[in-house]
């Protein structure tokens, strides 16, 4: 392990020729993005409850936001395997069996994460064509939507580098290949 980054990087990152500390700099940035958020609601909830004086657009704002940061977290997440999973049948399959259930988890994940990425991006453009703004502040929304399509964009590349290195290189083994 290197001493210098907190975690090991991902397997993942070797294969797409990824530098860790891109990652670490997404996740500092998302986490900061974050914070702000959070800054953001604790002024607007006192401003509300004791001056009556909300933050203008505060839910317009929360909600760019967060889609920037649900996806830009999307790709660190996907690279260490570390999404939420119910392991109810991980107990009772083991070997070939797991090496084939862990490849159709990365088959299936890397589709959903296509149609994903390609639907947003269609979002995208039909808010560009459209000229869509937020209600409050008037803000053009379809750069988010881009940024949040290309962030789609960059957690499918990662999945499907998992998909075509560790997955199936543990599938081949297992099959006896």
């Amino acid at each position: 392990m290197n001493p210098d980054l907190p975690i090991e990087p991902p397997v993942v990152y070797a294969v797409l020729g990824v530098p860790a500390r891109l990652e670490i700099v997404m996740n500092i940035l998302m986490a900061l993005m974050l914070g702000g958020l959070m800054l953001m609601t604790f002024i607007d909830v006192i401003g509300r409850y004791l001056f009556n004086a909300p933050v203008p657009a505060a839910y317009e704002i929360t909600e760019l936001v967060m889609g920037i940061i649900l996806f830009g977290s999307l790709a660190s997440v996907t690279g260490h395997r570390k999404h939420i999973a119910v392991d109810l049948i991980d107990p009772y399959v083991r070997g070939q069996a797991d090496a084939i259930r862990r490849f159709l988890t990365d088959v299936i994940s890397t589709a959903v994460l296509s149609i994903f990425t390609w639907q947003i991006w269609a979002r995208a453009s039909q808010a560009a064509s459209d000229h869509a703004q937020t209600q409050l502040l008037g803000v053009a929304v379809a750069p988010f939507i881009y940024a949040i399509a290309l962030l789609a964009g960059i957690a499918l590349i990662t999945q499907a580098a998992l998909l075509f290195s560790t997955s199936r290189r543990a599938l081949v083994s297992a099959l006896g290949g």
